[in-house]
């Protein structure tokens, strides 16, 4: 019997076989039949099929299908057409000699039932054609089975089920190729399969099937499967019993219910996320309604008392236009009285006018010597100014001239004070020149002990004491060097870096006043344009601000449209946040060393430009997935994050990802050269590319829509993103970017960029008057800053070009610059080799005295410490004598420099001394000039007045005219300001109404829009009545009004937590009806999963208990004694651990199958075999000498139970042994001549007599 179980998707047909000579090999599947069967169960795409239907039962009067005969052409040892049977209802047994083909038979309906060519003994169908030396060139082997149903009788008759009859053939070629036909009609081998199936045979376990040798290997299957594709005995019986058709829905169902499970976890967490959010935006919403209450009652009280003003305002403007009709009547009466005497002084003068044309000239030339006068004085200012400079320079010059005198002084007593410090310092050598000889005795005497140990080392530290004391008096003289080269270049820079910083600071000064007076000019013309033109702008402001207001609504409420659309996605975003969760335990873990292999979150590992941040978002949903080293790394990060229940991730392996490494490396053209979207990552670590790959592929990046759906739908298909994130896969299907949430942005940046410039612009409106009154202040300001800049700029530029003369007079040689430059590198270089020289030797030195000093012992030590402390001592005071002396020198060089400097000082106070004293001319020169100038500008005054005294009569006249004119335009300008003020009155008042008119229609209760417990809509403000408002106060309405805003403050009513919290509680709401709703599901599809489980386990034992009790009844039969049961080896769950086949024969104990002899395992699983026929027949069985390995006596045994106990089955049964074929109905005789196999069929009865006797005679 063939145990070994199917894959699901194995084909019955040879892998040889092509579809063009047989339609029916490419659908030819044995165990899979596409269409739901009657009685089966369908929930969503899990199928429960129902149970199996038995083709017959035990009792033998139903209709059953046998197989009257098989017609075999050119099929492997049978040539030519050869007929096999007909074969009896019930028993048929095959004999004939070894070789002969009796085997042949059965593969001759292995063929028909389409088993691969390996199964029927062959390489390739093609083997199976007839080949023999007389039938040599065979093209085609054909087989055919002709079935049919009878219904049995009494004995061997039976009755033909009337068009029962069924042929089912197949045929072979040379090329392999074959096809099926199905009463003469050209079939696929599902529809023979489908026929076999319905009437019993069962092609799944091959159970009608036993053939030569696998008898035994029924008792020997193992008590469960160890591999989905092997079969065990649980899966073996329940094959049979029916219970495996809910195995793999159980499997599907267990998964749902986890996924059910799952969805729930998110949903609950999400219910729960809610609920915080709905919670923690109570107190606010709260908060925001009783807000919201005070600011109504406030709006309130503030349209009262705006109607209140309106209502005075228009009562006030009623009296004063009475006032003012009666002003304006007093200013006409006035105005008349003004133009009689206008009228009359004009008279007058002109008659004055007349007769004092001859003093015109007197006047004109009085003009002129007042302009000279004015010239004469604006200049002498001027001078008073030079002066003062002037004294101030000089000032100055005495001040540094003392300065740089004393310096003088000290820098010549430097020579004889350092002189005497030298004297001090060498006297002070020589004590510590002494002091080191008597220590340095004092060292050769300790170390006279010891010096017979140390004179090799001695010897070697003189040596290198005289090459020190050479390098040491080097590095001294090249430290002398090259102090005196570098103070001599600082000296010789000094003089013109000081002149030149103060031209420097001069020229700053000057530039600082020219820009100042540049820039306060430019600003009093700014201002002069702008005072006037403010008031303008500001009416353009407040228009411009009530047109932001209008557009902020209408954004605002687009805004809160597009926000309530996105608000789904965003709460399904926030999952995102565990993600992180996640991968930062996880990174902790890589950084501890216990996950070295995690390179981290695969968006992280790379970047691309920000332009394609939205297409690699859009199309890349590996984002997100974490990148390890292996496979390995990842079964650990599952394990951990299991563990610790932080949450799940998916992972790239990076050495599973390796073979994509040629794809992307490959450099191929695109269609319109656009870029492949892999290429634009840039990574730091190239070993993360096959993870990127692998989630990109050969996705390409377009500009928009257009461009991308030429690409995609091209000769070559492509996967293609534009840059909004619109995507189109190679199928050709098409997925929207971001345009949404682009639009929400865009509209959120407008009203941004909307509520700043209100902002902007409600500032500039508050500070623009008082921006005039500045602007009027700083004009004042500006025109004394300017008359005082005017005269100090001239000032400066005289200053810069005396500064100028005086750094060109110091200005140093470029050649002794760069010679002394030169002198102090070369000094420096040498010191610098001197140096380490000396310190080479040193080193030399140490390292001796340190193995004298570890051979010679502490008194040694503290000697030539002693030693080397004096010898710090005399090069300090060497150095002091050295800096001392460069000090006389450099006093020598800076005395000199300073005498210079003196001079130089000298001449300059000398010519400002001779400038004070030009200036202080010039001064008496114009005091003269301007005293002359005023005496003859006076004298011209009184003559024009003693010439002009003939007229003071009519003067007179004209004098009291001006005075009554003065005292009535006065009057008129008293009254004039009586009607302006009454007017402005009237008009301050008007313009006030319009005003609070519209801060009325401004008025606008805060209301949240919405209705929920707790918040009741504002009823609208009312509009009084002139007899309401007259009993109201203002005084009171204000006092209100304050008490009510002190109670707000700055606080406004935040409506939006309102709205966000109604928000939350409708999402809420929803969340937990989803939380239902997926909690339904899960509880029926887990109830439906346990059901199920349930269901097959009782099927199962019900009929597991049947089989076993069978098989005892059966093997107890066969072995006349014998026990044989199947045993659960879970008596709680039969599917965990399997079944086994325990066996105890005739006068022997228990035993393993294994340990059974093979003539006991054979009779073990015929036992097997007719109690699975008892509980579920078949209506045929065919078998291959199932006798072989039995004795006659059970031989006989089984022979009878066939022919006696299996009526409602046919048996088809190859033997050699006489004790089988002699009880058989029928006999198929095979034998073999010239290579070419034949059949005859014998009736199996025993002859009567007279037949008996004529047989013999023969």
């Amino acid at each position: 019997m063939q145990i070994t179980k199917k894959k699901p998707s194995e084909e019955p047909m040879d892998v040889d076989e092509t579809p063009a000579r047989e339609n029916t090999d490419g659908d030819a599947e044995v165990d899979h039949i596409s269409d739901d069967e009657e009685g089966g169960i369908r929930i969503g795409d899990i199928y429960i099929p129902p149970a199996p239907r038995p083709a017959l039962t035990f009792d033998s009067t139903g209709p059953r299908l046998i197989i009257t005969h098989i017609v075999n052409e050119n099929f492997k040892s049978y040539a030519g057409v050869q007929k096999l049977g007909p074969f009896h209802k019930s028993f048929t047994a095959i004999i004939g000699p070894n070789g002969s083909g009796k085997s042949n038979v059965i593969d001759s309906m292995l063929f028909v039932f389409g088993y691969r060519a390996s199964k029927i003994r062959s390489k390739k169908i093609s083997v199976l054609i007839h080949s023999s030396s007389k039938f040599p060139n065979v093209n085609s082997a054909s087989v055919a089975v002709h079935f049919c149903q009878i219904i049995d009788g009494e004995g061997d008759s039976f009755t033909l089920v009337p068009n029962s009859e069924i042929v089912v053939s197949r045929t072979a070629f040379k090329d392999n190729s074959s096809f099926y036909t199905f009463n003469g009609r050209r079939v696929q081998f599902k529809e023979v399969a489908k026929m076999l199936r319905s009437h019993g045979i069962d092609l799944d376990h091959n159970r009608f099937l036993i053939l030569q040798g696998e008898v035994e290997q029924i008792a020997m299957m193992k008590p469960k499967a160890q591999t989905e594709h092997e079969s065990g005995m649980l899966e073996y019986l329940e094959d049979i019993i029916g219970t495996s058709r809910y195995k793999e829905p159980i499997e599907k169902l267990a998964v749902k219910v986890e996924e059910y499970s799952e969805m729930r976890k998110d949903k609950l967490n999400r219910v729960r996320l809610v609920e915080q959010e709905k919670q923690r935006l109570e107190q606010p919403m709260r908060e925001a309604v009783d807000l919201m209450e005070l600011t109504n009652n406030s709006l309130r009280t503030r349209n009262t008392l705006l109607q209140k003003y309106v209502y005075e305002t228009n009562k006030i403007i009623e009296n004063k236009n009475k006032e003012l009709e009666e002003l304006k009547e007093s200013l006409s009466k006035i105005d008349e009285k003004l133009t009689e005497i206008k009228e009359n002084l004009h008279e007058k003068t002109r008659e004055l006018k007349n007769g004092t044309q001859q003093y015109d000239e007197m006047q004109k030339k009085k003009e002129e010597i007042g302009e000279k006068l004015q010239t004469s004085k604006r200049k002498q200012v001027t001078v008073q100014a030079e002066t003062t400079q002037a004294n101030k320079k000089k000032n100055n010059l005495e001040e540094m001239l003392k300065t740089e005198r004393g310096k003088l002084v000290d820098l010549e007593m430097v020579p004889e004070k350092n002189k005497r410090e030298i004297a001090d310092c060498e006297a002070l050598l020589a004590k510590h020149v002494d002091n080191k000889k008597r220590s340095d005795d004092e060292l050769q005497t300790a170390m006279a002990g010891v010096r017979e140990k140390t004179k090799g080392l001695q010897e070697q530290k003189d040596s290198f004491l005289v090459k020190l004391r050479d390098l040491k008096k080097i590095v001294d003289e090249a430290n002398k060097n090259f102090n005196l080269a570098e103070s001599e270049l600082k000296i010789y820079l000094s003089t013109e870096l000081k002149e030149t910083e103060k031209l420097e600071r001069m020229r700053e000064a000057y530039e600082k006043a020219a820009s100042d007076f540049e820039e306060k000019k430019t600003l009093r013309g700014t201002l002069s344009k702008n005072v006037p033109t403010q008031e303008q702008d500001l009416t353009q402001m407040r228009n411009r601000i009530q047109v932001l207001k209008n557009e902020e609504a209408n954004v605002l409420k687009e805004t809160r449209t597009l926000r309530g659309q996105l608000e789904e996605s965003k709460q399904a975003m926030s999952a995102n946040r565990s993600r992180g969760r996640v991968l930062d335990a996880l990174m902790k873990e890589k950084r501890a060393g216990r996950l070295p292999g995690i390179f981290g979150r695969l968006g992280d590992l790379g970047g691309i430009d920000s332009k394609y941040d939205v297409a690699i978002s859009t199309c890349c949903g590996a984002l997100d997935n974490i990148v390890v080293d292996a496979v390995d790394t990842a079964q650990a990060c599952v394990e951990f994050l299991k563990k610790n229940d932080i949450g799940r991730a998916t992972f790239i392996a990076l050495d599973k990802q390796q073979h994509l490494k040629r794809y992307y490396e490959k450099k191929n053209t695109y269609p319109e050269n656009v870029p492949r979207l892999f290429d634009l990552v840039q990574v730091k670590d190239e070993r993360v590319l096959p993870a990127f790959y692998y989630s990109l592929r050969d996705t390409l990046i377009a500009k928009e829509l257009e461009q991308a759906t030429r690409i995609a739908y091209g000769a070559t298909r492509y996967r293609v993103v534009t840059l909004n994130g619109d995507v189109i896969e190679i199928a050709g299907t098409m997925s929207g970017g971001w345009q949404t949430e682009e639009k929400l942005s865009r509209m959120e940046q407008r009203l941004s960029e909307i509520r700043n410039e209100q902002a902007s612009l409600d500032e500039k409106n508050a500070s623009l008057q008082q921006s005039v009154q500045d602007g009027k202040r700083q004009l004042h300001k500006l025109e004394i800053d300017l008359n005082s800049l005017k005269e100090e700029v001239p000032n400066l530029q005289k200053q810069i070009q005396q500064q100028e003369r005086k750094v060109s007079s110091c200005k140093v040689d470029e050649a002794q610059k760069s010679r002394l430059e030169g002198k102090v590198q070369n000094a420096e270089e040498k010191l610098t080799k001197a140096k380490h020289d000396a310190g080479e030797v040193e080193k030399e030195v140490d390292g001796v005295d340190a193995q004298i000093a570890k051979v010679a012992g502490n008194k040694v030590k503290e000697l030539q410490k002693s030693v080397e402390e004096l010898g710090k001592k005399i090069d300090k005071v060497n150095a002091e004598i050295t800096k001392l002396r460069v000090g006389i020198n450099t006093s020598i060089r800076n005395a000199k420099k300073c005498k210079d400097k003196v001079a130089q000082m000298e001449v300059d106070l000398k010519e400002t001394e001779e400038n004070l004293e030009s200036l202080k001319n010039q001064k008496k020169q114009l005091t003269l000039s301007i005293a002359d100038l005023q005496k003859e500008f006076d004298e011209l005054g009184e003559k024009i007045s003693e010439g002009t005294s003939e007229f003071t009569g009519l003067r007179k006249e004209i004098a009291k005219l001006q005075e009554n004119e003065n005292k009535l335009k006065s009057e008129r300008l008293e009254a004039n300001n009586s009607v302006s003020k009454m007017e402005k009155s009237i008009q301050d008042c008007t313009n006030k109404t319009p005003q609070w008119e519209r801060e009325l229609q401004s008025l606008k209760l805060e209301d949240p829009g919405i209705e929920m417990p707790g918040i009741t809509r504002p009823t609208p403000l009312v509009v009084h009545t002139s007899v309401e408002l007259e009993e109201f106060s203002v005084e009171e309405l204000r006092n209100r009004l304050t008490a009510q805003k002190a109670r707000i403050g700055d606080n406004k009513p935040n409506l939006q937590a309102i709205q966000d919290f109604r928000a939350k509680e409708d999402l809420y709401l929803k969340r937990a009806a989803e939380l239902d709703e997926i909690t339904t599901k899960r509880n029926e599809m887990r109830n439906l999963y346990d059901e199920l489980r349930k269901k097959r386990t009782t099927d199962f034992l019900c009929g597991f208990n049947t089989i076993t009790t069978k098989l005892k009844e059966m093997y107890q039969m066969i072995t006349l004694g014998g026990d044989a049961e199947l045993e659960l080896v879970d008596s709680l769950d039969p599917f965990t651990e399997g079944i086994i086949f325990s066996v105890r024969p005739p006068n022997k104990s228990w035993k393993n199958i294994s340990n059974l002899s093979g003539g006991e395992k054979t009779l073990s699983s015929l036992a097997l075999v007719f109690a699975l026929h008892y509980y579920k027949p078949t209506p045929l069985y065919v078998m291959d000498e199932i006798d072989a390995a039995l004795d006659f006596k059970n031989i006989s045994i089984v022979a009878n139970y066939i022919k006696e106990r299996t009526k409602n089955a046919q048996f088809i049964i190859i033997s050699l042994r006489y004790n089988m074929f002699e009880a058989c109905n029928r006999l198929v005789g095979i034998y073999k001549t010239q290579d070419c196999t034949k059949s005859l069929t014998v009736e199996n009865t025993v002859p009567e007599d007279e037949a008996f006797d004529n047989l013999v005679a023969c």
